[in-house]
């Protein structure tokens, strides 16, 4: 749990593993006195992009920060807001907010398909989920062992794919692995493959 000088902490839609995102009175007197202009709405609009993003986006600088973006939360000009949080094992901390005009960084998640795709580069590990991050278990699949398929433990149901040595696998099968992750997930095909050439090329 978080300490006492806390302005709120919600949970949020946007699944990254995270108990709660919370913002401190410090970050929040941050972004208030920084954004003077913001000061009728930040609150509010901070609050709700973190409880319900459109899109949560890496970031391009830091591994660590996470950029929750809302389409749904805009300034008449029609600016979404983006709020940077900084993951710290299991919450995540609010570091700054302001509707932007554009929004770099990978797409790590996104509302319309709940679909989350991360890549660990040092590792060479990819990871495809969807849905709610709920407690899950892996089994090997049947024809490569580099690919772990994982089940939601209440009920079976499929949660995700882990891709071991991702790279060479991308490289030697990329349209059957984009098929296979997108008929275990229910998903997209081009938005599956779409997502993993980001992060793969």
């Amino acid at each position: 749990m978080v300490g006492t000088d806390v302005v709120f902490s919600v949970a949020s839609s946007g699944e990254l593993g995270v108990i709660e995102y919370y913002l401190t009175e410090e970050r929040y007197n941050h972004i208030v006195f920084g954004h003077r202009d913001l000061r009728n709405i930040i609150k509010m609009g901070v609050e709700e992009t973190v409880r319900n993003p459109t899109h949560v986006h890496r970031s391009t600088y830091d591994l660590n920060r996470y950029q929750f973006v809302s389409y749904n939360v805009q300034t008449r000009g029609g600016h979404p807001m983006d709020v940077i949080i900084e993951i710290k094992d299991t919450l995540g901390e609010i570091i700054t907010a302001s509707p932007k005009k554009t929004i770099q960084g990978l797409i790590v998640w996104d509302k319309a398909t709940g679909l989350y795709v991360s890549y660990d580069g040092g590792a060479d590990v990819l990871y495809v989920s969807s849905g709610d991050a709920r407690t899950a278990y892996s089994t090997d699949d049947t024809e490569d062992a580099r690919i772990w398929l994982s089940f939601r433990d209440e009920d079976d149901s499929a949660a995700g794919v882990t891709v071991f040595q991702a790279a060479d696998i991308w490289r030697e099968k990329r349209q059957q692995l984009t098929t296979q992750i997108s008929t275990f997930l229910g998903a997209s095909p081009a938005d599956v493959e779409r997502r993993i050439t980001r992060l793969l090329g």
